[in-house]
C-alpha cells in the first residue's frame, strides 16, 4: 500500500519514476487518496485479456464491502447485472479512465497490469489526474 494524500493544504506527495517501477511489480499495488469516504463508486478496467476475472472479482469485493455502485468498463459486448453496470469503452487511455473515473463519482479504479512501454506511464499520469484510488493488478503468471 502507498499513500499518496491528493487533498491536503495544498501538499501532494509524489515518488515521481517510482510508480513506473511499481507497474510490471508482481504483486497487486493499492495507491490509496485520501479521504478514502468519498465517491460512490468502484471503476473495474477490463481489456479482453486474462486478468479481467481477477480485476472484477477484486473491484467486486470492495464494492460490496463499501457499498458502493460497481461499474464494469469493458471493450467487449456485456450487458449490465445486477451487480454491475457495463460501459462500453473503444479505448483505455488516460483522458477516458479520468472521465469515467470523474461521471461515476469514482472512490477506486480497478485495473489490469497493461503489456508494453506506456503500462509505467499510463499508471503516473492517472495517479497524476485521478482523485481516487487506483489498485493495479499484478500481472497474471502465464508459466
Amino acid at each position: 500500500i502507498v499513500n499518496r494524500p491528493m487533498h491536503g493544504g495544498g501538499l501532494r506527495t509524489r515518488s515521481g519514476m517510482h510508480f513506473e517501477t511499481l507497474a510490471p511489480s508482481r504483486v497487486d499495488v493499492l495507491f490509496v487518496n485520501e479521504p478514502w469516504q468519498s465517491g460512490t463508486s468502484v471503476v473495474a478496467v477490463c481489456t479482453g485479456d486474462a486478468s479481467d476475472d481477477q480485476v472484477v472479482d477484486k473491484a467486486l469485493a470492495v464494492a460490496r464491502a463499501e457499498g458502493l455502485d460497481l461499474i464494469v468498463a469493458t471493450n467487449r459486448d456485456q450487458r449490465s447485472t445486477d451487480a454491475a453496470r457495463v460501459v462500453h469503452l473503444d479505448h483505455f487511455g488516460e483522458t477516458e479512465l479520468v472521465q469515467l473515473c470523474e461521471q461515476n463519482d469514482a472512490r477506486l479504479l480497478v485495473m489490469p497490469a497493461r503489456d508494453g512501454a506506456e503500462r509505467g506511464h499510463l499508471l503516473t499520469t492517472l495517479l497524476d489526474r485521478l482523485s481516487c484510488s487506483v489498485l493495479h493488478i499484478a500481472p497474471v503468471d502465464r508459466r
